[in-house]
């Protein structure tokens, strides 16, 4: 490849990492053969500082992200500053997930808070802050507890393996890696992850912790929508007010741990509430529709219908048939 065409390439990488508006225009002029792509793995944007003629501000450097996006939509961190190992273990994963790579814990704090990880892979021994801090701050946070970490340890050192168990790591792999073992075991965690999301949707909010951090999102959230739960306007924005917490960032948390939309939640919450009542069999249907926050007892049953296949009118006489066959 020319030497301009390799500087050319490197100036529009750059280009639409800091200017994302017009880096579909480029991934477009790519796919239909108007511009190779100059490398299809991660790939570093490094720090640009000094003076520049522009009177714009100086740049810093941006975590490193794969161009080449795989269907799935997983995404795994790597964090470390060793760069052979970065390259080792994004090698072994591109095929499968969206890969970022940073160089160090508080790197990594920084692209948790603007990109949706799925899975964690990091080093122990990095500077600015190491694993076992990045590990603490991560698993301590009620906004990314829920993401599952694989801490890389350097052998047999059983202080440090103990080390990673108690600061709530979900696993650890001893180096070296082996490229199956590391796939297996972050496809066991993804894995898990899915059919504890897909249990939620049949059972209650309190099963869903993955953390101490977890547990108290969960409880204070379970508080707050069954003390609003006749609210028919609880909805994702006044439940972001109630839980001090942003709307896109309360919005990403109950996704990643649910696989449910706030809205969907405060749904199956009311639902359930509903479930309740009617088996307590001392409310109509549309009253019991009104206490859980329905404008409309027809709205109520299409939503009840859904949720347990049966009508709220269905699903009491079952209940009382039950009462008296038992």
């Amino acid at each position: 490849m020319p030497g301009h065409l390799v500087c050319l390439l490197l100036n529009i990488d750059l280009l639409t990492n800091y200017h994302p508006e017009i880096h579909s225009i480029f991934n477009c002029m790519r796919t239909n053969g108007f511009l190779p792509a100059l490398y299809n793995g991660p790939v570093a944007i490094p720090a640009i500082t000094g003076k520049t003629n522009s009177p714009a501000a100086t740049f810093q450097s941006s975590p490193v992200i794969a161009l080449r996006k795989p269907a799935l939509n997983n995404s795994v961190l790597l964090v470390s500053d060793n760069q052979k190992t970065l390259d080792f273990i994004s090698n072994n994963l591109q095929e499968d997930y969206t890969v970022f790579v940073v160089k160090n814990g508080k790197e990594a704090l920084e692209i948790i808070r603007r990109q949706s990880i799925q899975l964690i892979v990091s080093d122990i021994n990095m500077p600015l802050m190491n694993g076992f801090d990045f590990c603490s701050q991560l698993k301590s946070s009620v906004h990314h507890s829920h993401i599952p970490i694989v801490l890389l340890t350097g052998g047999n050192d059983l202080q440090e393996r103990i080390e990673v168990l108690r600061l709530g790591a979900d696993a650890y792999m001893e180096k070296p890696i082996l490229p199956e073992h590391l796939r297996a075991q972050i496809k066991s965690l993804l894995t898990n992850r899915i059919k504890i999301k897909e249990y939620f949707a049949q059972a209650h909010m309190s099963t869903m912790v993955y953390s101490k951090s977890d547990e108290h999102f969960v409880e204070k959230l379970n508080d707050i929508i069954f003390s609003n739960i006749e609210n028919p306007y609880l909805h994702v924005d006044l439940l972001a007010r109630l839980m001090n917490m942003s709307r896109p960032t309360l919005y990403r948390k109950i996704k990643d741990i649910s696989e449910l939309t706030p809205n969907e939640l405060v749904t199956v919450a009311r639902l359930k509430k509903a479930a309740e009542l009617l088996t307590a069999g001392n409310y109509k249907v549309f009253e019991v529709a009104t206490m859980v926050g329905f404008n409309s007892q027809s709205s109520f049953g299409k939503a009840f219908l859904k949720q347990f296949k049966a009508t709220p009118t269905q699903f009491k006489k079952r209940i009382v048939n039950a009462s008296f066959s038992g």
